[in-house]
């Protein structure tokens, strides 16, 4: 899979990154971090992994580092993956939580880029409001602009924390572009798609990235074609 990926995104000059952790998989990532030997073996391997399969670099998704060890281990992690990463031309990205106060200000100069999951924040889970919050939250922090990418959900959610997609929404609901509420289920609208996606241009950040693309319609109602009429 990974070989039929990159042969097709190469001759676009598309990067591919592997994505290690995520909800619900960043358990091991604790235990790893706190020993300096096994964050060698984890940086050693995932270099080779991206060697071998001709990546241009990874994503570092761990949620979330809470305890004051746990967040100095994760910036020693993402400092020795960088060290490791430079020779080869890797970049690395990090996935932080909207209101992530984990990343020190050194560290941030070893992340290429910082993906914002600006969404999951309740109901609605994630307003046009809440996404300027999120980001202006890690700007504060000392994040240049440069390296912010603002998240953006293809997904909804109702008041009990169900989650729904966006296509099935559709198929389901049949919402008006312009509505972020339907049956219960608040997402984000090709409107409110293009305004995210307008507001990250405007400001000067790296750009928006999406949960996920598995979850988007197809055709015309595709939420991934809203991202690209980002002037409406």
């Amino acid at each position: 899979i990974l070989k039929k990926l990159t042969s097709q995104a190469k001759p676009k000059g598309v990067k591919v990154h592997v994505c290690v952790g995520g909800w619900g998989k960043s358990k091991g990532f604790s235990k790893m971090a706190a020993s300096p030997a096994t964050r060698k073996v984890f940086v050693r391997n995932l270099t080779a992994f991206l060697i071998k399969h001709e990546l241009d670099g990874a994503d570092i998704d761990w949620e979330h580092p809470k305890s004051k060890a746990e967040i100095g281990n994760f910036q020693k992690l993402l400092i020795e993956v960088k060290k490791s990463f430079r020779p080869h031309g890797f970049e690395l990205t990090i996935a932080v939580a909207g209101w992530g106060t984990y990343l020190h200000p050194e560290t941030v100069l070893f992340v290429d880029r910082i993906h914002v999951m600006a969404y999951d924040q309740g109901t609605p889970h994630a307003p046009f409001a809440g996404a300027t919050k999120d980001m202006e939250h890690w700007e504060k922090q000392g994040v240049p602009k440069s390296k912010l990418v603002l998240g953006i959900p293809f997904y909804g959610r109702n008041d009990k924390n169900k989650a729904m997609t966006y296509d099935e929404i559709l198929r389901r609901f049949n919402p008006s572009p312009d509505s972020d509420l339907a049956g219960g289920y608040h997402f984000n609208g090709p409107a409110t798609i293009r305004k995210k996606t307008a507001y990250a241009i405007k400001q000067g950040y790296a750009g928006v990235m999406i949960w996920e693309l598995g979850q988007d319609a197809k055709g015309k109602n595709s939420l991934l074609h809203a991202i690209g009429k980002k002037d409406g």
